[in-house]
């Protein structure tokens, strides 16, 4: 009997078996094991050892494993439960996976392959960035592992775009190494700007499924300056000359807080030209800009600090009193008067002039009102337009064209209401009366008749039914800075929160003011022909726009609700003053 045990013994040494017995749904033994990309992923097998065991876990090269740990390692022989952990997140960009062998008696009997998934994730080089005033290129360094059809995209304040511009780098495949290319621009502005960006991870439905940290860009402030060098003064140059028309629509821009170096870099000229594209930005003026005659005029200031008590050209400066800017309107009258054009009284008397402000403070007014006797007033409008947030940002098109193109020139009503003033006084109707007899502020109505407001065509025509700015035609109370008492024709346009394009009654006042200037009086209005042009070339929604070119570019805006924060421009004012002589 003892003999028949020791043969027993030693057969089962020289042929030790492992075998491996079911843990899954489908009843067939695991050989492969998957685990998550986290760190502390766990799996297990379950298996039956006629000896003694040992599981090892190797790489593809024969090294061991350092990213596995498997408990227990080794055991008795009978039925053994062993389970998996990642040591790790699997941050390689692929899938990794490592052979466990399952050895008997020293003989290896099984092997099993264990694949960790990779994991989507996103890593900064850093999260602070320092520049300087002179601006230049900062590259914001990621590392990353990106979905099936995933992108890395980035959300940012929107306060950058008018100071910078982004571009993506290249980036490799499987871990990604790339970056965000930031081009700043010099800051020509007196104070220190900041803003933020954060690197994202979006799927293949463009949901964000992942984020970085908060990075923080600060650029120097700039310098003051004063000018030495005053011989560009009074240039001249001309824009634009039309090509329409008997004759052409005056339009004079300028800049103040300009200096002489500013001057000779070309930033002035470069802001000159964002400041008229802004002009021409919205229709109808986009459609109808070869009816205008367009001039630059160099206005070179003794220093570019402007607070009214530094000497700049025509001596604007934002007051601090909510959005209201203050100028010498005579001395950007005599900027306007060094156009050759524009010395007769009668030419000057239907000029606008847009004065760009090298500042980025968040304000903004037009002055009208103007007249040659005293008694007979004239289109003759000056609108100062700071560069908000500086000379791309969308802030700084919007003030141009509500303040330029609504106010100055088309002599448009705003069409919200400051909370603090309420209900339109009687003499407030009559002054909106008074201006509505000159065929200005049609966009705004002292009565909620719908058949006496100045809009009531526009609401029996069924196509405009739904204007195209994007809300319809009413009757909607709120308008020429009254909560009460005043209405408008929209929930919202150019003339409200200076997010959408103008309206139907405000184009028609810009279409009928550009066709009568240009064309004299000859010209007839015809509400058909205005409807066909009309129809042909509605307003863009910019914001609509904006958003789907960064969804495209894969770019968003970090801070959604901060353009809703901001207070309404200063009401236009009424000077009532003479032309220069």
């Amino acid at each position: 009997m003892l003999a028949v045990m020791a043969c027993f013994t030693a057969c089962s040494s020289d042929d030790p078996t492992i075998t491996l017995l079911t843990n899954d749904a489908s009843g067939a033994p695991v050989t492969q094991i998957d685990l998550g990309p986290n760190k502390d992923s766990k799996g297990s097998i379950v298996f039956e050892s006629s000896d003694e065991w040992e599981a090892k876990a190797t790489l593809s090269d024969g090294s061991v494993c350092d990213w596995l740990t498997v408990s227990p390692a080794q055991g008795k022989a009978g039925k053994v439960s062993v389970s998996f952990k990642a040591n790790s997140s699997n941050m390689t960009g692929d899938p990794r996976t490592a052979t466990l062998t399952l050895y008997g008696a020293g003989k290896a009997l099984q092997n099993l392959h264990v694949t960790q998934a990779k994991m989507d994730f996103i890593e900064l080089d850093k999260t602070e960035y320092s520049i300087s005033a002179e601006g230049g290129d900062v590259d914001i360094l990621f590392t990353g592992s990106l979905p099936a059809n995933g992108r890395v995209g980035a959300a940012y304040s929107t306060s950058l775009t008018g100071w910078a511009q982004l571009g993506w780098l290249p980036t490799t495949r499987g871990l990604q190494h790339g970056g965000l290319r930031v081009k700043v621009d010099a800051n020509q502005f007196l104070h220190e700007r900041q803003a933020q960006l954060q690197l994202v991870i979006l799927d293949a439905n463009e949901q964000v499924i992942m984020e970085t940290d908060f990075i923080n860009l600060t650029q120097a402030a700039g310098q003051e300056l004063t000018s030495t060098d005053m011989s560009k003064d009074g240039e001249v140059k001309v824009l634009q000359t039309h090509t329409k028309g008997n004759a052409g629509i005056p339009l004079v821009i300028l800049g103040d807080g300009f200096v002489d170096t500013q001057v000779a870099s070309g930033y002035y000229d470069e802001c000159i030209q964002r400041g008229i594209d802004n002009f021409f930005s919205e229709e109808p003026y986009a459609s109808l800009r070869e009816y205008f005659d367009v001039w630059q005029v160099t206005a070179v200031s003794p220093s570019n600090v402007m607070d009214g008590t530094h000497a700049t050209a025509i001596s604007s400066y934002p007051t601090g009193e909510g959005t209201l800017i203050v100028g010498d309107d005579k001395k950007a009258q005599a900027y306007a008067q060094q156009v050759t054009e524009l010395k007769s009284m009668d030419r000057l008397a239907e000029a606008t002039i847009l004065v760009v402000m090298n500042t980025d403070a968040y304000a903004g007014t037009c002055y009208f009102g103007f007249s040659t006797d005293g008694k007979t007033f004239v289109d003759l409008a000056i609108g100062y337009a700071p560069m908000i947030y500086g000379p791309r940002h969308e802030e700084c098109r919007q003030v141009m064209v509500h303040e330029n193109a609504g106010h100055g020139f088309a002599k448009l009503g705003d069409e919200y209401g400051y909370a603090s003033n309420g209900k339109a006084s009687q003499s407030d109707i009559d002054e909106l009366l008074f201006f509505q007899e000159m065929g200005w502020m049609i966009n705004v109505s002292s009565t909620s008749n719908p058949e006496l407001v100045p809009w009531s065509h526009f609401l029996k025509d069924s196509r405009y039914a739904n204007d195209g700015n994007g809300y319809p035609l009413s009757v909607i109370e709120g308008g020429y800075t009254f909560t009460q008492g005043i209405w408008k024709p929209t929930e919202e346009s150019m003339m409200n929160s200076n997010q959408n394009g103008f309206n139907a009654p405000s184009r028609e006042a810009i279409y009928k003011r550009i066709m009568s200037m240009a064309n004299g009086s000859p010209w007839q209005y015809d509400y058909e022909e205005f409807v066909k042009f009309d129809l042909a070339h509605l307003p863009v929604n910019s914001a609509k726009t904006r958003a789907l070119q960064m969804k495209q570019d894969g770019f968003g805006i970090l801070d959604k609700e901060e353009l809703k924060k901001r207070p309404r421009f200063h009401e236009p004012v009424f000077v009532n003053l003479q032309l220069n002589r």
